[in-house]
């Protein structure tokens, strides 16, 4: 989706040439692009001063249109006492069509049969100021938050799961050895035992061997 964006020439605290200062500082936090004459935005929420700026009308005013015609605007537009309004950008297209048919004279009434057909105003020219950069760049700043966040809880979980697979690793290693310090034990055991049984078998034999000698005397 594209908004149209309205530059303002030495904005706020910028000097002349503020203009190429506020697309370098969009292009630096990767926020916008320029396409043609298009402005592609990543704020998909808006709040109930950026509606007023947009379509000039006070705060009451807002409410108002944010309850009379709740049914085509988003849960968050009315989101209940104590809570702020968040409006999406298709809730700034219900607002523009209002606002164009309120100053031709047309009722509520005439409006919502017009919104029930379908029909919506364009999206508003948004004047590129430094309310609008300070809130692009910390929108840009939550997503990268959020991404990072992510990343770093997967990585985590990838650690978790190597470090698991190393404990299994090191166990199976370490019952390997006690296998095969237990074997040896166990030949050695064998090998002592074949000794004495070597030893034994000629000693019996010493002794048959006498025991022959001696009935044949």
């Amino acid at each position: 989706m594209f908004l149209i964006i309205k530059v303002v020439q030495g904005s706020g605290s910028y000097p002349q040439g503020g203009t190429s200062l506020y697309l370098a500082f969009a292009a630096e936090i990767d926020l916008v692009k320029l396409v043609r004459i298009g402005y592609s935005s990543n704020m998909e929420e808006y709040k109930t001063r950026h509606i007023q700026r947009y379509f000039d009308i006070s705060y009451e005013t807002v409410r108002t249109w944010a309850e009379e015609f709740k049914v085509y605007l988003s849960p968050l537009a009315n989101p209940g006492e104590g809570r702020h309004r968040v409006f999406s950008e298709d809730d700034l297209r219900v607002f523009s069509l209002v606002r164009d048919m309120k100053e031709k004279g047309n009722t509520f009434a005439d409006i919502h049969v017009s919104l029930k057909m379908g029909e919506r105003g364009e999206l508003p020219q948004i004047s590129f100021d430094d309310e609008v950069v300070e809130e692009l760049a910390i929108a840009q700043t939550n997503r990268t938050l959020t991404q990072l966040t992510q990343e770093r809880d997967e990585a985590v979980k990838e650690l978790q799961v190597v470090k698991e697979e190393l404990i299994k690793f090191r166990t199976q290693l370490e019952m390997r050895a006690a296998s095969e310090v237990e074997l040896k034990a166990q030949l050695q055991h064998a090998q002592e035992r074949i000794e004495k049984l070597l030893q034994e078998k000629v000693r019996l034999e010493v002794l048959l061997e006498m025991e022959r000698e001696r009935k044949s005397d």
